[in-house]
């Protein structure tokens, strides 16, 4: 019955996308958005970008941590995440209902198994959805054009008078 209540849950409550399999966003926060200043700061991340946890209004039970990596300059959403400590083999279920209800979500998504990783990806491999299980439940949605933009606004924020 957990399962049960566990699959509409997250095919209810998961948050914003698009009809036509575009991955728009998930649990309320949108990529490529500039993110809101409101949400509270947690750290500079080693690759320049920026990270800010949030609370979506709808939780989904297996999540404890929801967070945004942002870029450093432009501050746009290129990465939405979601992590769960649930422990190994409830973490192995989990993987198997996430599973279905984004095949159901997105059925005409590029997916790709390997091992206990599944990934969805547009046909163009411009934005990924991605969940697994290391010890813990991930999910990450993400944005891979505006990812390799951190590198370009963290080089814009150098000195450049010593070069």
């Amino acid at each position: 019955m957990k399962h049960i209540y566990t699959f509409f849950c997250l095919f209810l409550l998961s948050g914003v996308a698009s009809a036509d399999n575009v991955i728009v966003g998930a649990f309320g926060q949108k990529l490529g958005a500039v993110v809101d200043e409101k949400l509270e700061f947690v750290t500079d991340l080693n690759s320049g970008a920026l990270r800010y946890k949030f609370k979506p209004d709808k939780l989904y039970p297996m999540f404890t941590y929801y967070s945004v990596h942002v870029t450093p300059v432009s501050k746009r959403i290129y990465l939405i995440n979601m992590v769960g400590d649930i422990g190994v083999n409830r973490c192995k279920e989990e993987l198997k209902i996430l599973d279905v209800v984004l095949k159901q979500k997105y059925p005409t998504l590029h997916r790709s198994v390997d091992q206990e990783t599944i990934t969805f990806e547009e046909s163009d491999k411009s934005r990924m959805i991605r969940t697994y299980c290391s010890g813990m439940l991930h999910l990450f949605y993400r944005d891979n054009a505006l990812k390799k933009l951190i590198l370009e606004e963290k080089a814009s924020l150098v000195d450049k008078s010593n070069f």
